[in-house]
């Protein structure tokens, strides 16, 4: 597994920390993050490339992620409905300025 990789998957947990995570996340390597065996996912996340991975948690917005759905940067299998309102809340979604600070790092050195 690549440090990119390992990136990816601490931006994941710091950002989805807290609460029951509902759905599965796929990265461009094709592992998985959040696989429940027992639990049947809502969505299924699927990052094609790292490029998608970074715009997206750089700047959450629908617009940038219905872009890359269009553009296959980014798939989702599962309920398009629950996506999209994932989508919404992670726009609205406040971090610490820690975390943030964190996460940039990452993101620009992924």
């Amino acid at each position: 597994m690549g440090s990119g990789i390992n990136k990816a998957k601490y931006i994941l947990n710091t950002v989805f920390s807290k609460g029951e995570k509902n759905f599965n996340i796929r990265l461009w390597d094709g592992s998985m993050v959040w696989s429940n065996e027992n639990l049947s996912p809502e969505f299924t996340l699927i990052f094609n490339n790292k490029q998608c991975f970074k715009r997206l948690f750089f700047r959450p917005d629908v617009m940038i992620a219905g872009e890359a759905f269009i553009n296959s940067d980014l798939d989702i299998n599962g309920d398009m409905y629950k996506a999209v309102d994932f989508a919404d809340e992670l726009e609205l979604m406040k971090l610490s300025i820690r975390d943030s600070i964190r996460i940039a790092y990452n993101l620009i050195t992924l």
